[in-house]
């Protein structure tokens, strides 16, 4: 989305970068989402907002370079993928509960259909940075 700079295997799609996936437009499209998602809230004269996430993973912790954070408004989602049974298979789990500023969100399902239609999750995705530390 040329929030970063790419570091990976090669991309799948061959032109992906070129057309509509070109960085300007990628670029216009991530500050009219931020400026939509400010409004939106403002308009409802919410700052900020109490999100969950839960994980459970068979492998060790991992550190990675991330974009995005996926969380829900929902604490019964969150714990639905927090396995916290002493004898599961899962090595590592957590459930956390976070306050985030308007600005650090970058999409809801409130206002995009095809994140809530199938898995009723309540999801987000937040603008991940250093302060974050999962």
């Amino acid at each position: 989305m040329g929030l970063v700079t790419y570091q990976g295997k090669k991309v799948r799609t061959e032109n992906i970068f070129k057309g509509a996936g070109n960085k300007t437009l990628r670029r216009e499209y991530i500050i009219h989402r931020l400026a939509f998602m400010r409004a939106f809230f403002e308009l409802m004269d919410v700052k900020e907002v109490v999100l969950y996430r839960g994980m459970s993973t068979e492998k060790g912790w991992v550190k990675k370079d991330r974009i995005f954070l996926s969380c829900t408004f929902n604490h019964e989602v969150a714990n639905a993928f927090s396995c916290m049974d002493r004898d599961s298979r899962y090595k590592n789990s957590y459930i956390l509960k976070m306050t985030f500023p308007i600005e650090k969100l970058f999409m809801t399902y409130f206002e995009t259909a095809s994140m809530n239609n199938q898995y009723k999750e309540a999801e987000v995705l937040v603008l991940y940075n250093k302060e974050i530390k999962i």
